[in-house]
């Protein structure tokens, strides 16, 4: 059964554009392919509390990334900077038009009892030409659509792409969770920053020292064969190169086929 999919309201009017850049346009639902979003009790296990004396210490206060500074996990912050430094190499105006509402904010996710990565320093809501995308319209601003790519190649998961979600506000259902400004570490980078040593590192990394690796699939991709025990039964099933089926049927399930084969053509 088909879910209906209903927009949110949106949270407040979309200010108008100062350039081409803070214009809105279509978002691709594809941008995280291959990433997974940390959960915050991932996290939480990860790192522990977002106000714990550890987390404090490997918070990085006032750290220049480029067009602004932010307060964030050393580590998110080094990330950021090389994002940045890509995104002035490949958009210089673009560049100059970036600023940022906040990384390192202790609070919880809107509708939710769950902490925010904000609260860890490991995820930033970007501003262009000063204006904030406003969310649940399942679009967003032309930098941040230029700019989600780049992030992707480092590891962090776009908010603009936000799987929907069932949300309850009244007797409305509402599904869309489009928050176009927000980028947040993903799970795939913590984890590779961790077994690397880097989750807990301070100072300024070399530049490439974060790139994540791309992972190889686990096994060779399934093909489609069929059934070599008799004429009747010639279902396709998956099948990895190498491997054999079984003798799936004995005499009699093969004699009473043969006798009812027609049924099964």
């Amino acid at each position: 059964m088909e879910r209906t999919r209903i927009v949110r309201p949106l949270e407040e009017p979309q200010a108008p554009a100062k350039s081409k850049y803070s214009e809105l346009v279509d978002i691709d639902k594809t941008s995280n392919s291959g990433l997974k979003n940390a959960p915050a009790s991932f996290v939480h296990k990860l790192l522990g509390p977002p106000t714990s004396k550890e987390v404090l210490n490997l918070t990085h206060f006032s750290a220049d990334v480029g067009p602004f500074n932010v307060d964030a996990l050393y580590v998110a912050a080094n990330s950021v900077r090389e994002v940045m430094a890509t995104v002035k190499s490949k958009y210089p105006e673009l560049y100059t038009r970036l600023t940022h509402q906040g990384m390192r904010v202790v609070k919880n996710i809107s509708d939710s009892k769950s902490s925010s990565l904000h609260s860890w320093g490991i995820a930033i809501d970007i501003k262009v030409d000063n204006v904030k995308d406003v969310r649940f319209n399942d679009k967003a601003l032309l930098g941040l659509n230029l700019i989600a790519p780049i992030f992707h190649e480092h590891g962090w998961y776009w908010g603009g792409a936000f799987s929907d979600k069932k949300i309850k506000q009244g007797s409305c259902v509402y599904w869309s969770n489009e928050d176009a400004m927000h980028f947040e570490v993903s799970k795939n980078a913590l984890l590779a920053w961790d077994k690397a040593g880097l989750l807990r590192k301070k100072g300024v990394f070399p530049v490439g020292v974060l790139a994540i690796q791309k992972q190889k699939p686990s096994h060779a991709p399934l093909a489609q064969r069929s059934f070599p025990q008799n004429n009747y039964f010639r279902a396709p099933l998956p099948r990895r190169p190498g491997e054999s089926w079984p003798n799936w049927f004995g005499r009699t399930t093969k004699s009473w086929a043969r006798k009812a084969g027609t049924w099964f053509r």
